[in-house]
């Protein structure tokens, strides 16, 4: 009686129309954002609404469909965030980040347990959860480190040499995707490096210039000046104070690479560079 009722319930979710679908995991997506808020106590509710939503959405096959119910999910999610932060890049970033992890999570936890009877299900899934997961890196490589790019890419390189030994399917549609799944993230690798280099050319010379004004200011007063008497751009991360011996100190963090700081020897005047291990 109990595996009727849930074969029953079954058909009739499989036979929901894509409307229904996304309105359903957009609100399952606000009351999770509710949930959320309310603090740590009620993360098992988050999940639970989180398997609810992947539940209802788990046997969609074509791969828009899927995307626009993740991104309801998402923003569903983070809409009830928005009210409580005025800083809207923050409010953004970590709910966004964090619900598109927990939604792959459960969409890869779903895809194997369909596939295990379905084998052909995983295939037509795997390029928008590529896509989607090595976008979440490349952006939580830029608000962090380069480090997690890195990482990502050489495990990536690593299981693909190890599949160029022993896959057997090399069918023309896996041979695309096998192309594809190496050449994406390398892409994103290049992007996130040069747009390291850039930013690093700004830092730099924003300390460039606080260093023209230090050194300007000690040629006519014989001192070096105090804190509130150089212009300091704190959005690039360059600090500068005089400590109680009347010693100057000029440096600034890498961007995306948190890890390294580079200070000015006044004495030597040059840039030393120094990295924890």
């Amino acid at each position: 009686m109990t595996n009727n009722i849930i074969k029953l319930t079954r058909a009739k979710i499989d036979h929901l129309p894509l409307t229904v679908r996304l309105l359903v995991v957009f609100v399952l997506g606000v009351c999770a954002g509710l949930a959320i808020n309310y603090g740590y106590s009620y993360v098992l509710l988050y999940f639970f609404l989180t398997f609810c939503a992947v539940a209802l959405t788990a046997k969609v096959e074509l791969l828009a469909h899927r995307f626009f119910i993740g991104i309801s999910w998402v923003a569903g999610a983070v809409l009830v965030g928005l009210f409580n932060y005025q800083d809207l890049a923050v409010s953004l970033y970590f709910p966004v980040l964090g619900n598109s992890i927990v939604w792959i999570l459960f969409q890869s936890i779903a895809n194997f347990s369909i596939s295990s009877y379905q084998p052909s299900f995983i295939r037509n899934v795997k390029y928008w959860q590529y896509i989607f997961l090595w976008l979440l890196i490349f952006i939580a490589s830029i608000q962090a480190t380069q480090a997690i790019m890195i990482f990502f890419l050489v495990a990536m390189l690593v299981v693909r040499v190890y599949q160029l030994f022993f896959i057997d399917d090399w069918s023309e549609n896996y041979k695309k995707y096998f192309i594809f799944s190496i050449v994406f993230p390398c892409a994103l690798c290049a992007m996130l490096f040069s747009y390291a280099h850039y930013q690093l050319s700004l830092t730099q010379e924003s300390a460039n210039k606080i260093l023209q004004q230090v050194l300007a200011y000690q040629q006519q007063h014989g001192s070096y000046p105090d804190e509130e008497s150089v212009s300091i751009n704190e959005d690039r991360g360059v600090r500068y104070y005089v400590n109680k011996e009347n010693n100057p100190h000029l440096s600034y963090r890498e961007d995306m690479n948190t890890y390294c700081i580079n200070k000015y020897d006044f004495e030597k005047q040059k840039w030393d560079r120094f990295c924890r291990d």
